[in-house]
């Protein structure tokens, strides 16, 4: 019963004002049914991925319905050790409608030797880029696509509908197709449906009982809230099985959306206000965070506003959107690896600092709560060591710093113990 009452009160189906008007279209907005969507039985036949690596190549660049064997990892100031990969690109997952540029596609990376090490782990790989840009193909890719060429696990790397707000900036600039846009919670929707397609394709490629799930940014908040929604219906992917992973590793997430991006001061000099930091995060960094936050809540309670001081804000549509908000409400939370920043100007590190306090009190309260590794990375301050990506990218350097220093890579470590 825990987490029965407690869905419908976070995303406004209960019946608090008790007055027969549960009130569900303020808070999430009516769901968007599956309608338009078109029938599933050309996805779901588990023979995709085989057919697609009976049919490998040699060429750099494989056609539709190949895999090549002579992809690299590339390389990068956050991962410069490049390999050669087998890479199955763009396997449709979903197709929302007849239009085939609105298909949401993933890219499945094999190691070289996969053959004879099958059925392999899996990871899903889900991308950063404030719910609305961004693609699987990005600069981050090296390190992710090392888990497969070095460390034995089958990575899928997927797309996922995001909001309205960059729509022409993605055609213009990102090398992916721009799917419908959508509001919360339909990319979680989307990263749950891929993974039920993956275990339905599985074959002999992929262990379907060994899954794990990987993000940064955006894409940590998405993977954080995967690790602990499994069987909330509202939700739930297209398919009929299990989107459920063993463990979970979120890199620089929004963890609590009622921390984020303020602590409750808010600077006043400026037009619009901004919220002031503990931390020393800019104006400008804070006033871009805010702004994603609510995109990703439009068309959920109509305009939500961040600040809660707001006639616009929601606080059970922010806390419905916030991981933390689900740590008490799961009935089957997955061991998580979570990384920050403490100089991130992206995502403030107390939303973080939240989601930890809340695991612990959860901890405390609960005697099945599952592992929860919180690492705070220096790197990003002033004269500390950086490989170039940035403070909100330091989690990056952390996992490359460890490797530089011949200890594990934590990630793969991490995955290694929980699948």
């Amino acid at each position: 019963m825990k987490i029965q009452t407690a869905v419908l009160v976070l995303l406004g189906l209960a019946d608090l004002a008790c007055d027969g008007n549960p009130g569900k279209e303020e808070v999430i907005g009516d769901r968007p049914t599956d309608t338009a969507e078109v029938s599933a039985d050309a996805l779901i036949g588990p023979t995709v991925i085989e057919e697609a690596l009976n049919h490998m190549t040699s060429s750099a660049s494989p056609g539709m319905g190949q895999c090549t064997n002579a992809a690299s990892t590339g390389s990068s100031l956050i991962w410069p050790w490049p390999a050669t990969v087998v890479l199955c690109p763009n396997l449709t997952y979903n197709k929302l409608d007849s239009n085939r540029s609105h298909d949401l596609k993933l890219d499945l990376y094999l190691p070289p030797n996969y053959a004879a090490i099958k059925p392999l782990p899996l990871i899903v790989w889900v991308h950063g880029g404030g719910w609305n840009f961004g693609d699987r193909v990005g600069s981050t890719m090296a390190p992710v696509k090392a888990l497969a060429s070095t460390y034995g696990f089958a990575v899928a790397a997927v797309s996922y509908r995001q909001t309205a707000v960059n729509l022409a900036l993605n055609s213009a600039y990102y090398n992916y197709e721009q799917t419908q846009a959508a509001s919360f919670p339909e990319p979680l929707r989307d990263v749950k449906t891929a993974i039920q397609w993956l275990r339905i394709q599985a074959g002999s490629v992929l262990d379907p009982n060994r899954v794990g799930a990987w993000g940064w940014s955006a894409g940590g908040h998405l993977v954080s809230l995967l690790g602990l929604t499994d069987g909330v219906a509202a939700f739930s992917g297209r398919y009929s099985s299990s989107s459920a992973v063993k463990g979970v590793v979120a890199m620089s997430p929004p963890g609590d959306f009622t921390t984020f991006p303020f602590n409750g001061s808010w600077d006043e000099t400026v037009s619009p206000p901004v919220p002031k930091y503990t931390a020393p995060q800019t104006s400008r960094s804070a006033q871009g965070s805010r702004w994603f936050a609510e995109h990703l809540l439009d068309n959920v309670a109509n305009s939500i506003d961040t600040n809660p001081n707001s006639p616009a804000y929601n606080a059970a549509a922010v806390s419905a959107v916030s991981p933390a908000s689900w740590i008490h409400l799961s009935s089957t939370p997955t061991p998580l690896l979570m990384i920050h920043g403490i100089w991130d100007a992206t995502v403030p590190i107390e939303s973080s600092r939240a989601f930890n306090a809340a695991w612990q009190r959860a901890s405390a309260q609960y005697t099945d709560m599952p592992p929860f590794a919180y690492v705070e990375e220096q790197d990003g301050m002033p004269g500390a060591p950086n490989p170039g990506y940035g403070s909100h990218g330091s989690p990056w350097s952390y996992i490359v710093n460890k490797v530089l220093a011949g200890e594990p890579n934590p990630v793969a470590a991490f995955f290694q113990q929980w699948l």
